[in-house]
């Protein structure tokens, strides 16, 4: 009788360099919990054992021809881990290997709001939010002007004399905001805008624009503003005879961005060609997720900040006639193998990766789409990777697409 590893029927805990648990969403084990979308979490107590099985898995053959889904489906009695390394494994083969593991989860990405709803405006009945007037405003904003046509004249003829602004709307732009003005005749345009964003009662945000010119419409797009914050507008609109009107009030920047991670498929390149099970594993800002077809859940992600890291974890592994416990340790390198544990392991990494960017083509907007692809590193300089030339070495990389959301 052999002792062959089995992930998929006994589930498994890994250690990341960052400290974080990944454990595999399924079967939760003591000190695990798995929440509604299938994220499985669990506690670090330094101690977490991957069990053997106590008869060969009942497997699907992996071919290597054109682009194969790795899979295994394992049944088997489960017997106490051992401690360390020291069994023996069955020969491994080496040859051109190239796998791609389809990842499609099938879950959609939940809508944002509508992005032509608007999250306030300005007044042109020449209401005021309370505190608010002329000197709150920077950046030389015309004077108002008294209600009449000028000096000894009778008429009333269109202009900003009187109330010449249509209307002021604010728009969504993710967490930013896309303001309009219009108004009933030519007029130069201005809008500022005022928050106090750290309530010490002083306007820490503060920033004008102008038409520059006689407009019937103007458009000013902000971006990267604070979540859940009420800023205070005005504009002032001033006509070729000098006569200025203005309009004031307020709007608020949605207050959560969501994001949807939706892992293309992986192309793996070199290492063992006898490979019966492919494990991925991705760490979405601090929260660790199993992304192996089958086993992934709804991998949506609750009130992110702006800038994402990701990490994708592969780890690839064969049959033999001793597997023992496996236990990533944080001082482990980012790539390398076991044999002892019929196992080999690569990540890569992406940092930064703005979420707020703007879809092509939209002013305003609730929704957008961010692409990146994961890869493991080069050499660099023209180099070889390090690790480049183990037989047991793979590389890999696929495309990641971000969904967002905002509301």
């Amino acid at each position: 009788m052999r002792y062959v590893k089995t992930l998929a029927a006994a589930g498994i805990a890994l250690t990341l360099a960052s400290g974080a648990v990944l454990a595999r969403s399924g079967d939760a084990g003591p000190g695990q919990s798995v929440d509604a979308k299938g994220v499985v979490t669990e506690s670090l107590d330094g101690s977490i054992d991957r069990h053997r099985a106590a008869e060969r898995a009942t497997a699907a053959t992996t071919t290597t021809t054109g682009a194969t889904t790795a899979t295994t489906t394992a049944r088997a009695d489960e017997l106490p881990a051992d401690d360390g390394p020291g069994g023996s494994t069955e020969p491994v083969s080496f040859g051109a290997v190239h796998d791609v593991i389809a990842t499609d989860d099938g879950s959609e990405t939940p809508p944002g709001v509508d992005p032509d709803t608007p999250i306030g405006g300005v007044s042109v009945n020449g209401a005021r939010p309370e505190g608010i007037g002329f000197t709150s405003f920077p950046g030389d904003a015309p004077a108002p002007t008294p209600n009449h046509a000028g000096p000894g004249s009778y008429s009333v003829a269109p202009g900003c004399h009187v109330q010449c602004i249509e209307s002021g709307v604010a728009y969504p732009r993710g967490f930013g905001a896309e303001l309009v003005v219009t108004t009933t005749v030519d007029a130069d345009i201005f809008i500022s805008v005022v928050a106090d964003t750290n309530d010490d009662g002083d306007w820490d945000f503060s920033e004008f624009t102008s038409s520059n010119g006689m407009v019937d419409d103007f458009r000013w797009t902000l971006d990267h503003l604070d979540p859940g914050q009420t800023y205070y507008a005005m504009a002032a609109a001033t006509d070729d005879n000098d006569k200025t009107s203005h309009a004031f009030g307020e709007f608020t920047t949605l207050s959560q961005r969501d994001i949807h991670v939706a892992l293309g498929d992986v192309a793996i390149n070199g290492g063992p060609d006898n490979i019966v099970e492919t494990d991925l594993w991705m760490k979405v800002g601090a929260t660790s997720s199993n992304f192996t077809p089958g086993q992934v859940g709804i991998p949506i992600y609750d009130d992110m900040a702006r800038f994402l890291d990701l990490r994708l974890l592969v780890v690839r592994s064969w049959n033999g006639a001793v597997c023992e416990v496996w236990q990533l340790q944080e001082s482990d390198p980012s790539h390398g193998h076991w044999s002892d544990s019929c196992l080999a392991w690569h990540h890569a990494s992406v940092d930064g990766i703005d979420l707020d960017t703007a879809p092509a083509g939209k002013t305003r907007w609730t929704e957008t789409v961010v692409h990146t692809t994961i890869a493991t590193p080069g050499g660099g300089g023209g180099a070889l990777p390090p690790g480049y030339g183990d037989p047991y070495y793979f590389s890999f990389s696929a495309p990641v697409t971000i969904s967002v959301t905002y509301r």
